[in-house]
């Protein structure tokens, strides 16, 4: 049996120029039929359109309103004007990255997976190379070491004048997806469920807890509390920063 094909084009649909009506024969419609055929003439016919296009000239340019503000009187500067060039080889470049790949990485990576280190040694490691944003190199390692050091996390922290060290592995467990709790830090309040007055002294645990402090959640009030803590002594010991 052979198929037989229908074409759409101008031959076809020659007949429908002239204003004659479509058939509608489908009864899918969204409109009664009576109502297409006695309200609605399709035609393809050709429609012109015209696009105005309004243009509002005012009668002062841009260069006559720029022209008439005062110009600001500004000191000429003490260090002069000077174009400085800092010749650069690529080979001296090239080096550097033989050196990092075959050095520096094996280095750090060897520290890191090291067995005379300590749990904590290795956190405060990665969190130097957080901060030197360097980590990513190591990240198999490091997230190898987390999950190890996160099964013994309550020897970990049981040095209750270490505020600094505790600040830097809550720290690093929240920025690599462990739930480490805010608890950590209730051993450092006092009777009085504030934070105690001489771990001011401790510079470098009060900038760890600042820091820490930034990464709470929602409801963990005495993250909130050290953040208050550290931000109030910061300011006092160095008012002219404010």
């Amino acid at each position: 049996m052979e198929a037989a094909r229908m074409g759409f084009g101008a031959k076809t649909l020659s007949h429908l120029g002239n204003g004659t009506r479509l058939p509608l024969k489908t009864k899918l419609l969204c409109f009664p039929l009576h109502f297409l055929h006695n309200n609605v003439t399709l035609s393809l016919s050709r429609v012109s359109t015209k696009h105005n296009l309004c243009v509002k000239a005012t009668s002062e340019s841009s260069g006559d309103v720029g022209s008439s503000r005062p110009l600001p009187h500004v000191a000429p500067t003490l260090w002069g004007d000077h174009i400085l060039s800092v010749p650069t080889e690529n080979s001296e470049f090239y080096a550097l990255a033989t050196e990092i790949e075959s050095i520096i990485k094996p280095k750090v990576r060897n520290m890191l997976m090291s067995s005379h280190n300590t749990d904590k040694e290795r956190i405060v490691l990665i969190h130097l190379l957080i901060c030197l944003g360097t980590s990513h190199y190591f990240e198999k390692e490091i997230e190898e070491i987390l999950d190890q050091a996160f099964q013994k996390l309550d020897m970990l922290i049981t040095d209750k004048d270490d505020l600094e060290t505790t600040a830097i592995m809550f720290e690093v467990f929240r920025l690599y997806g462990h739930k480490i709790s805010c608890d950590v830090f209730d051993k450092f309040k006092g009777v009085d469920a504030k934070f105690k007055e001489h771990l001011v002294k401790d510079v470098k645990g009060m900038l760890q807890l600042y820091e820490a402090a930034h990464l709470a959640t929602p409801s963990e009030n005495i993250m909130d509390e050290a953040l208050s803590f550290t931000r109030y002594h910061y300011w006092k010991f160095w008012p002219a920063k404010k």
